[in-house]
């Protein structure tokens, strides 16, 4: 798992700053896939990520989801076999309030904002099967697309953690790409947030908008 000294740098990444949080996957090899909450180094535990219970992770099909098991800073997810393993959930957050409005304004509607957490760990296969997703251009490479809703995001902030806790800040190309220099052994984590403007349900509640926040976790060998 990722070093203490991680703590916080994904901040710049959220605009919800006081949570700013990411889910990440980890898994060794073909076992048990391992769910975190938190800040990379400092993951939460106990009641605070109680919330992932109901959180879908999956290898093939998404509807196919592991059984979930707590622990005290992480929960085990007992996916078997091979391929990369991807992780869903609205439920970590209830809708929040992105714009203040006084009790004489009665006209106005509050706009709110729900989180969608998404995650994967692994590059062995070049498709998305997530609604924004960083995928591998080729097998197991080292240049990956942001794919929001099969269209790759221009213009588009990836947060890089390397191995040696090293963070990087990558910008996505004319292509949507970024590419990542795999000059250390480990584990390396993209992270990523792309905010919509769109009429939706979250946890029963209207919202203006939605914020997809997705990492991705790979081991250079």
């Amino acid at each position: 798992m990722f070093q203490k000294s991680l703590i916080g740098i994904f901040i710049v990444l959220c605009s919800f700053s006081a949570n700013a949080h990411e889910v990440w996957l980890e898994r060794d090899q073909t076992g048990t896939a391992r769910v975190y909450l938190g800040e990379p180094g400092q993951p939460d535990s106990g009641d605070k990520i109680a919330n992932l219970k109901d959180a879908q992770v999956f290898t093939d099909n998404r509807n196919d989801v592991a059984t979930l098991t707590q622990n005290n800073d992480h929960w085990e997810a007992n996916v078997t076999g091979e391929g990369d393993v991807r992780l869903f959930t609205d439920k970590v957050w209830l809708p929040w309030s992105v714009e203040s409005v006084s009790w004489w304004e009665f006209w106005k509607d509050e706009k709110l904002k729900g989180a969608i957490f998404q995650a994967r760990t692994g590059r062995s296969e070049t498709s998305a099967k997530l609604t924004y997703e960083l995928v591998p251009v080729t097998q197991n490479g080292h240049v990956f697309t942001a794919m929001f809703k099969g269209k790759p995001l221009t213009g588009q902030h990836i947060m890089l953690v390397t191995p040696s806790n090293k963070e990087v800040e990558l910008i996505t190309d004319e292509k949507g790409q970024i590419s990542v220099p795999l000059t250390e052994k480990g584990q390396f984590l993209l992270s990523s947030e792309h905010t919509i403007e769109t009429n939706a349900m979250h946890s029963g509640i209207k919202v203006a908008s939605l914020m997809y926040i997705t990492s991705l976790t790979f081991v250079n060998e």
